[in-house]
């Protein structure tokens, strides 16, 4: 598949979002979040590395060879190029993921009412499929859920 960056960074602001919703919601970071985070950070170094995406290490492939390294024999550094090459990749890759976790939380700042609706049918029904998030975000009742819901508790009731 062919990607432009545009679409890569729009990917990693709504990979960065589920993190920014916890900041944002809860005033904290959890773990729940480190999946994103190495998701992120795979696609960010993607972007330097492989696809050029960077002004800043420009079109080069800086991506480790396969079996480049032999037990560790290299020491985790990359022959091919120097540290300070080393550094300014880190500093992209960095660059990239924090641009678009700040873009992530602004436009989550921005529709924090919607976040909000969402968050509350998150911790009410734990799961919501793409019409519920919808129907959730617009302050909608999710009634398919609540039907769910009460038959749960019934069932609960009974057994008790």
């Amino acid at each position: 598949h062919t990607y432009s960056q545009e679409y890569a960074e729009n990917q990693l602001a709504y990979i960065m979002g589920g993190r920014v919703a916890e900041e944002i919601i809860f005033k904290m970071r959890t773990t729940g979040a480190g999946n994103d985070i190495e998701k992120a950070t795979e696609l960010a170094h993607n972007m330097v590395c492989k696809w050029g995406m960077s002004e800043k290490a420009g079109p080069l492939n800086y991506a480790k060879k396969e079996g480049q390294s032999f037990l560790g024999k290299d020491g985790g550094k990359n022959g091919d190029y120097s540290d300070q090459t080393s550094e300014l990749i880190d500093l992209e890759v960095r660059r990239f993921i924090q641009e678009n976790h700040d873009r992530a939380k602004k436009l989550l700042e921005d529709n924090v009412d919607q976040l909000h609706n969402l968050a509350e049918a998150l911790l009410k029904y734990e799961t919501v499929d793409a019409d519920e998030v919808e129907a959730a975000v617009r302050g909608e009742s999710l009634p398919k859920k609540e039907a769910q819901l009460s038959k749960q508790q019934e069932g609960a009731s009974s057994v008790a």
